[in-house]
């Protein structure tokens, strides 16, 4: 998607991706879905790559959405999202990673 002030976003709602639909995207803002398993072969490293590696990248569905939103964002316990951030830095380390806070506006 581009804004109309030019700014292009990604959102991938899952961890599981083509390589060749996602190719060439280029977004400026890629929210990438936190996997719940390794079960996608390198999954951080080869989406980054296929877009290009994004001068942001915002964790997407770590938390755990059963909990009422009153207090923020709460960490799903079973999702490492510590490790994927370190993949995620690993693999971009020119990216800026941004995780959320909860009815926290953010500019890019």
């Amino acid at each position: 998607m581009t804004l109309p002030d030019g700014l292009s976003a990604f959102l991938m709602g899952a961890s599981d991706f083509s390589e060749r639909d996602a190719a060439g995207l280029r977004p400026d803002v890629a929210m990438i879905a936190t996997p719940s398993t390794p079960a996608t072969h390198r999954y951080a490293p080869r989406l980054l790559k296929a877009l290009g590696y994004p001068a942001t990248v915002v964790p997407v569905h770590w938390d755990n959405f059963e909990l009422p939103l009153d207090e923020g964002a709460h960490r799903d316990p079973t999702i490492d999202l510590d490790g994927f951030i370190a993949r995620i830095r690993e693999a971009s380390p020119g990216s800026r990673i941004l995780l959320p806070e909860y009815a926290t506006p953010y500019r890019f």
